[in-house]
């Protein structure tokens, strides 16, 4: 009897679909071997070489279990070693992809900066910065033609300081130009360590760590 017969064989009258090898413990498979060895007819045995491909096929699965538990091991130590990572840069100036920021109540706290990353030489007609309602609370005017690269844009850019809260920035050219990309300058103060992501905080927003483009002191 062969171990594909064993599988398929079960006392109900709807067999259950058979499991994938790969489905299968070790100990599962080598008491399915074994049964097939004690079940076999005396007079006709087991062919010597479906036996040799059987061994053949727990020798793998062995090896697939042991590669599994390697990656599923290095996948734990790289999670550990991220997250590790996100906690040391708390309390350092990060430049992060996106357009919120906060600026804290404390007059003494480091305010954020906006930077402007253009792909090309761009004509930018405004920065608008916008509360946490949608309105625009302060604006940079017409900046001209930006070159290629980044452009970092202090709260004096604006016309002073922001009272405390979370503001939006938005970069306004003509129609049909492709405006540079936004990022923020800002101190990281936190970081979460939870659900399989590690994200850091900017005062109120959180972005997570794929988002980090450079780190200063």
């Amino acid at each position: 009897m062969d171990i594909s017969e064993l599988i398929a064989t079960s006392p109900s009258t709807s067999p259950a679909p058979a499991a994938a090898p790969t489905d299968l413990g070790r100990q599962e498979f080598l008491s399915m071997l074994i049964a097939q060895l004690e079940n076999q007819d005396p007079l006709n045995p087991q062919d010597a070489t479906q036996f040799t491909a059987q061994l053949a096929q727990f020798s793998s699965l062995e090896q697939l279990m042991g590669m599994r538990a390697s990656i599923e091991n290095l996948a734990s130590s790289q999670a550990t070693a991220q997250n590790l990572g996100a906690a040391i840069l708390i309390g350092r100036e990060a430049l992060v992809s996106g357009d919120r920021f906060t600026v804290d109540a404390d007059p003494e706290a480091a305010r954020p900066g906006v930077v402007l990353d253009a792909n090309s030489p761009t004509d930018v007609l405004d920065v608008e910065i916008r509360d946490s309602l949608g309105r625009v609370v302060a604006r940079t005017g017409p900046l001209g033609t930006i070159g290629e690269g980044r452009l970092e844009l202090s709260a004096e850019d604006f016309g002073g300081d922001l009272a405390a809260g979370t503001y939006t920035a938005r970069v306004v050219t003509d129609p049909g130009v492709l405006p540079p990309t936004l990022a923020v300058r800002a101190r990281i103060s936190g970081a979460s360590l939870e659900g399989g992501e590690s994200r850091l905080f900017l005062g109120e927003v959180e972005v997570p760590l794929a988002s980090l483009i450079e780190v200063r002191e």
